[in-house]
């Protein structure tokens, strides 16, 4: 068995490199039409979503749709664009190939080997028996969805969270914590799992990791030269003059200013592809309401709970909702014993609530979340 996935990895290893040398022909010979592409579809994209200003509650799935393209096409094209420029304008070539393979290989052991290590880190483990009616629904939702029935897991981790991962290779698996299997009642809990199969359905994983490549790239390259200047100075070398230092210094401080602007972009196309799994948990299930109570439990779990665990850091991005998001407050409550009369006047009560979405965040806030799902609710009505 070892030795079929070692020879299945080189093969992905080959072909992976193989597409990526074949990219940077593409890129090599059109950078300027996908440069061009990229702002056009920003433009576009600021026009419609950003200038306005933004307004959730305008947001059908028909829109979605449309800045979805626009945001994927911005971030791709200004991404290939400006890193070609960079590298250009400061001939970097020698030291462009040399990023490429390690940022193109660290990527490539992320998404190949990403299953077992997250099985790993999370603790993730075959559902237990005692959950087999939420392994039968998340079956029926992934077939209803036309997708292969992914692994149920659980992670044995108190805080309460899912999360969808997996790739050819090994699978796809739909994972739910200890935490949330005690927080949610069961209908809120298929809910939130027809979220997790959205994420499966759009191949979520794979898009994020196509936009990934270009900030990555440029990151590395800003910390090589930054690192190579501090080397040279406090090494004394004679060759390399302060100017040359200074150069390199800033230089690499462009690269990865201009790295957290476009991963700045990729976050954006991230909240987007959240609120495309909401809708799909909203038509799979044919009641928004339910994702909106599963968010409302799990937004006050994360405002009142006694302790704020930090081992789903890592993994942020995969969670349905944000566990490191806003502020805690002192007031403790237990967010599963309220009754659902309570818990529509908390709905009621956050979509009033002012907040806006960092540049970084990985998902909408909760109070957009909510607003969203009551426009499907209208679409589906």
């Amino acid at each position: 068995m070892l030795g079929v996935l070692l020879s299945l990895a080189l093969l992905a290893i080959f072909v992976f490199l193989w597409l990526i040398g074949l990219i940077i022909w593409v890129i090599i010979q059109f950078w300027w039409l996908i440069l061009l592409a990229g702002i056009i579809a920003l433009i576009k994209l600021m026009v419609d979503a950003v200038i306005p200003p933004y307004d959730v509650r305008r947001l059908t799935t028909r829109r979605l749709y449309g800045y979805m393209f626009l945001s994927y096409i911005s971030t791709l094209g200004i991404g290939i664009g400006i890193t070609y420029l960079l590298f250009y304008a400061f001939n970097l070539w020698d030291i462009f190939s040399w990023i490429v393979l390690f940022v193109g290989i660290l990527i490539f052991i992320q998404w190949f080997f990403g299953p077992p290590l997250i099985n790993f880190a999370m603790d993730c483990r075959p559902m237990s028996q005692e959950y087999g009616w939420l392994v039968d629904e998340i079956e029926r939702i992934a077939e209803e969805s036309g997708v292969k029935p992914p692994k149920v897991m659980i992670s044995n981790i108190d805080v309460p969270n899912a999360f969808a991962y997996g790739n050819p290779i090994f699978g796809n698996y739909v994972a739910f914590t200890k935490g949330i299997l005690k927080l949610l009642p069961r209908d809120e809990l298929i809910a939130v799992g027809g979220h997790e199969i959205g994420h499966i359905k759009h191949r979520d994983v794979h898009i994020i990791i196509s936009l990934m490549l270009f900030p990555m790239i440029l990151y590395f390259t800003g910390r090589i030269l930054l690192e190579n200047a501090f080397y040279v100075r406090s090494y004394g070398k004679e060759e390399e003059g302060a100017e040359g230092i200074l150069g390199s210094i800033i230089i690499g401080i462009i690269f990865i200013a201009i790295s957290f602007v476009i991963y700045g972009m990729v976050m954006f196309f991230n909240r987007l592809r959240e609120y495309y799994a909401d809708a799909h948990s909203a038509y799979v299930t044919k009641k928004p309401i339910l994702l909106q109570h599963a968010l409302t439990r799990l937004y006050l779990y994360y405002r009142h709970a006694k302790k704020r665990k930090k081992r789903t850091v890592a993994f942020t991005m995969l969670m349905t909702i944000n566990p490191i998001a806003g502020k805690k407050t002192k007031e403790e409550i237990d967010p599963s014993t309220i009754p659902e009369e309570e818990i529509n006047r908390k709905i009621e009560e956050l979509k009033k609530k002012k907040t806006e979405p960092e540049f970084f965040d990985s998902h909408p806030p909760v109070p957009y979340r909510l607003i969203f799902l009551d426009n499907i609710a209208k679409e589906i009505s």
